[in-house]
């Protein structure tokens, strides 16, 4: 995912933040609040007045679809009154 693919209030999760070569960086789930006119950074808010500057170079993507991808869902089939256990919602 890149800068450019994100809206203003889209919420990221960064894998990397603060990453160097003796630290693997820290997680980080903040809102899209700034982003640069030229694509190159943009700012997230993770909780109130704490806000990090991310580039294309840290590992982030949407909150929004690592949920959907950790996501199950559970239905009853009336038929066979069986419990059938999805990987997603479909």
């Amino acid at each position: 995912m890149n800068i450019s693919d994100l809206k203003i209030g889209n919420y990221v999760v960064v894998n990397d933040l603060g990453a160097s070569k003796y630290s693997s960086g820290m997680r980080v789930i903040g809102r899209v609040v700034e982003i640069d006119d030229k694509g190159n950074y943009a700012i997230i808010e993770s909780l109130p007045k704490h806000r990090y500057e991310i580039t294309d170079f840290n590992d982030f993507e949407l909150w929004s679809k690592q949920i959907e991808d950790k996501t199950e869902s559970m239905r009853l089939n009336n038929q066979t009154n069986d419990l059938q256990l999805f990987d997603k919602w479909e």
